[in-house]
């Protein structure tokens, strides 16, 4: 048969187009000329066509990344890893408007040469060693353009690797921390700020300390004094003394007595505060020195007609405690609760076993106190009404020393109150089971505050 199909006919031609074909140093097919059948034409062309694409999703890609580090707010750098001198490759324009340097100076030079002249020696070593050790690197700068105010810049340097994980080409990205820095700059000036005001209070406070040691301690020989010879004048050692006189001397011996609690109490809290307090603790039923206390207290009770109520345990309920600072104590609290209980009010004295403690409670009918002032009635100094404190007397110690004792021997202390219905001041000591640690006098200070 002398004819043939196409089919026929190009099968025997396709070794000969494949050997016409010339390849490339690379390997690539180049097409072997115009003798190509139609099917071999068309698959190049198909080639072409899908290269082309390909070259032009590149360009459109490269393109668009370098817009897009272009309009980048932060400064932006590439840098030639592998090339000598490491040469800066890419700048966008924000690393020339945050820096100074114009883009066309900074292209193509030398990375160390740039970054020289913003970073400090060190800071360009640590960088140098970043990049040979192929690691990422931050750095703070500072740049003082002309006829501008001052920024702070942060380099971040991070390396980029190829498919491979070598490493091609370095990033710095610049970004303005200039708020950051100022922010942190204030922070630190604030807090140098405190940190100087809490020396000179600190200063303050030991001065005040060693004022009120020695002011107490100076105004005790002339109280001393003062209620020696009224007791002599009472006693009419100099002479008789007519009632007048003797009320007299009756408001002399108060004023001083008055006196005398104040400069104990001053005494007491600059022992705290100097921790130079000592507790002499043994064991002993309480209910002796509450009985002692109401006995003292009476006659300011009676003074104003307020019926004073004892009510003790009939179990013995042993505590190891200083009975001194005990009684200081219930002094107090029952002097406060006299003290601010209208005449003819009641005030009632509580003592009790519960469990492992003992529980003392002094309850009144007075004038009460604002749930507001509840929380700091026990700081150092505060006072609920200073306009009446001062009318009534005291220096807001009394309450705070009170804490301090208690906290001391292991117990608690504390206060409920409704204004104009009364208050109820209590506190608790662990029953004796064992002799408690001794009190640290380091600790002294921290129950005061």
């Amino acid at each position: 048969m002398i004819g043939s199909s196409d089919e026929t006919k190009q099968g025997p031609e396709e070794p000969l187009a494949r050997a016409s074909d010339k390849r490339s140093r690379d390997g690539r097919v180049v097409s072997g000329g115009s003798h190509r059948d139609a099917r071999k034409n068309g698959n190049s062309a198909w080639g072409a066509a899908s290269l082309d694409g390909l070259i032009t999703d590149l360009s459109v890609g490269l393109d668009l990344a370098t817009r897009a580090m272009d309009a980048c707010s932060d400064g932006i750098v590439i840098v030639d890893y592998r090339s000598d001198g490491q040469p800066i490759v890419y700048a966008n324009m924000a690393f020339s408007v945050t820096t100074g340097f114009d883009v066309d100076v900074v292209v193509g030079a030398p990375f160390a040469e740039i970054f020289r002249k913003l970073l400090d020696e060190s800071q360009l070593y640590q960088l140098q060693c970043a990049l040979s050790e192929q690691r990422s690197v931050n750095a703070e700068f500072k740049v003082e353009l002309q006829g501008a105010r001052t920024y702070w810049q942060e380099a971040r340097l991070s390396p980029l690797r190829d498919d491979d994980q070598t490493v091609t080409h370095y990033m710095a990205i610049i970004s303005d921390v200039t708020a950051h820095k100022l922010s942190e700059t204030e922070l630190t000036r604030r807090w140098l700020e405190l940190e100087e005001a809490n020396r000179q209070l600190q200063a303050l406070d030991r001065i005040k300390g060693s004022f009120l040691n020695l002011v107490s301690h100076e105004l005790r020989t002339p109280l001393s004094s003062v209620l020696g010879y009224s007791e002599f004048l009472e006693d009419e050692l100099a002479g008789a003394l007519n009632s007048q006189q003797h009320a007299f001397v009756g408001e002399i011996q108060a004023g001083a007595r008055r006196l005398v609690r104040l400069v104990d109490d001053l005494l007491d809290y600059a022992r705290l505060e100097a921790g130079t307090f000592r507790l002499m603790p043994r064991e002993v039923d309480i209910s002796d020195t509450i009985a002692e206390v109401v006995s003292s207290l009476r006659p300011l009770a009676t003074a104003k007609r307020i019926e004073l109520g004892l009510f003790l345990p009939n179990e013995h309920c042993p505590v190891y405690v200083d009975p001194q600072r005990i009684n200081q104590v219930v002094t107090n609290l029952l002097g406060n609760a006299i003290k601010f209980t209208q005449e003819g009010g009641q005030v009632n004295i509580v003592h009790e076993c519960e469990g492992d403690n003992v529980r003392v409670s002094i309850c009144d009918n007075g004038i009460g106190i604002p749930q507001s002032h509840l929380d700091r009635l026990f700081d150092k100094f505060y006072q609920v009404d200073p306009s009446t404190t001062r009318e009534k007397g005291g220096a807001g110690l009394g309450l705070s020393i009170a804490k301090a004792l208690v906290d001391a021997h292991g117990g608690e202390i504390g206060v409920e109150s409704l204004p104009g219905v009364g208050s109820n001041f209590f506190f608790t000591l662990p029953i004796n089971t064992s002799k408690p640690q001794p009190f640290p006098e380091e600790d002294w200070h921290r129950h005061i505050q």
